[in-house]
């Protein structure tokens, strides 16, 4: 699989990353990939280790996940999801606790 577009954020425990996996290359450097399967995932300072990834979808419909963070309690994550044959854009609030 291929794993584009990875994002890091900031919480004040740690940090959140966010990418999609894909079992076509994004088409480099035309960059016009298919929809993938999103995930998230947190590493937490004090455990030291990573979360297990976190589904956005069940499908391959997501694209350009984002995250926003700024050592906060919730953090914003964007994306874009494909929805009857159309795109929209998409906001989660991810809380750590």
């Amino acid at each position: 699989n291929y794993q584009l577009f990875p994002v890091l954020g900031l919480s004040n425990e740690g940090v959140f990353i966010t990418w999609v996996e894909t079992l076509k290359d994004s088409d480099f450097p035309k960059d016009d990939p298919d929809g993938g399967l999103g995930y998230v995932a947190y590493y937490r300072k004090s455990e030291q280790e990573f979360s297990k990834p976190l589904s956005l979808s069940p499908k391959q419909d997501i694209l350009y996940p984002h995250i926003t963070a700024g050592n906060l309690d919730v953090v914003y994550l964007v994306y874009e999801k494909e929805v009857d044959d159309d795109y929209g854009i998409f906001l989660d609030m991810l809380t750590v606790k």
